[in-house]
């Protein structure tokens, strides 16, 4: 039987890693791959060494424009068309000649203005995964650049047949915000490989604590509530220390917070890698993963950390929130307070079994409810759906 093609458009894709976006239009296509033909658009990463303009990987056939999309701090309103006419110009060269091309598939507001025009061209569908929102995750700090991207979301959202995203969080925020019809929204679970499972940890210093964070230096990771609860932390227990791993526009605001707090000694910061064996590692000298964050969509390094059975402290407005259970399979604080975060975190510290139990919970939980091929197969019946409504 022939397979449905369709069209995948995305910032990056792997091997290019830079934050959860690409990761999860992977995951996704490679578990569609068995029964949908899929053909990615994406563009580079700065950071790494320009990629061959194609590839065919696990089965997608990635095509890639010369162009950079990870540099998102310095996004102004011309960039952000240059780099959509590039992949626009990209994904037209690859429907014409893929004629049978039954939808689209757009990731988010980065490629937004290239989805609407390929739809409007060549009269597909077009669905929509949802990564965030700006709206929320900047309540309250909006400056002129999230406003735009905001309403670049809502412009994708009125010209999408469907929405996906990945937790009950935002699927109401959704509705909410752009005012979207349930009914056309369609929310999944991220999942996590296996191979993440039953990591041997790394000996070392065994009086020494470590605290783990995973994620890009912005406003809404809430690093700095983090970092004051370090400052609490280490008065009570001088053998914690916490590793940041990552990158992003506020690296320099918080190695003056870290000063300022007199916790530099407690804290080390490492440059994101998109080396697995490297995160690996980071992961297996680790006791303690933090999600911090004042808003997150999902919050995929905490399963990938729960996979691992490392104990996680969680803010409760995240959309992974709706998968840990308090006190069962994981803690979850108020992201406001750094105080509740210290002594959540303390809590564990000074509870060892209590950790080790909790992420036992944690990973036999997170195997059977994250599963990739669970989340594949609500989109193949979803992109099945649109196909044979196309055709009729």
């Amino acid at each position: 039987m022939k397979k449905q093609k369709v069209l995948i458009i995305c910032p990056i894709f792997p091997p290019h890693r830079f934050g959860g976006i690409e990761k999860i239009a992977f995951e996704l296509a490679k578990n569609l791959a068995s029964e949908k033909d899929a053909f990615v658009v994406c563009g580079q990463d700065e950071t790494d060494k320009p990629i061959p303009a194609f590839q065919l990987i696990e089965g997608i056939k990635v095509f890639r424009t010369p162009q950079c999309f990870t540099k998102f701090p310095d996004f102004n309103f011309v960039e952000i068309i240059h780099k959509n006419t590039i992949l626009l110009e990209k994904a037209v060269e690859v429907l014409l000649k893929n004629p049978d091309i039954s939808l689209i598939h757009a990731h988010d507001w980065f490629v937004g203005l290239a989805a609407i025009s390929l739809k409007n061209l060549f009269k597909l569908p077009l669905i929509t995964t949802l990564h965030g929102c700006k709206a929320w995750e900047y309540k309250g700090h909006l400056n002129e650049r999230h406003l735009y991207i905001n309403n670049l979301q809502k412009t994708l959202v009125k010209h999408s047949d469907y929405i996906s995203c990945y937790s009950h969080l935002m699927e109401k925020i959704i509705q909410k915000e752009f005012r979207y019809p349930k009914n056309k929204i369609m929310h999944f679970y991220c999942g996590v490989e296996k191979v993440f499972c039953l990591p041997k940890k790394i000996k070392g210093d065994k009086k020494i604590k470590h605290i783990l964070y995973i994620g890009r230096f912005a406003y809404e990771k809430n690093i700095s509530t983090l970092l004051k609860a370090l400052a609490i932390i280490v008065k009570k227990h001088s053998q914690a220390r916490l590793t940041i791993l990552g990158k992003g526009p506020l690296l320099k605001e918080y190695i003056k917070e870290i000063s300022k707090l007199g916790i530099k000694n407690y804290v080390k910061i490492k440059n994101f890698t998109a080396d697995q064996i490297k995160i690996d590692k980071i992961y297996k000298q680790s006791d303690i993963f933090v999600l911090p964050s004042t808003f997150e969509p999902f919050g995929l390094v905490a399963i990938e950390a729960a996979a691992r059975k490392l104990p996680i402290v969680l803010s409760c407005n995240s959309g992974v929130a709706e998968i840990i259970k308090h006190k069962l399979t994981g803690l979850k604080f108020n992201p406001l307070s750094p105080k509740d975060l210290a002594n959540k975190i303390l809590y564990l510290l000074k509870n060892e079994a209590t950790a080790i139990a909790l992420g036992e919970r944690a990973q036999a939980d997170i195997l059977q409810k994250c599963q990739w091929t669970q989340a594949a197969i609500s989109f193949s019946k979803l992109y099945s759906k649109l196909w044979h409504q196309k055709k009729s």
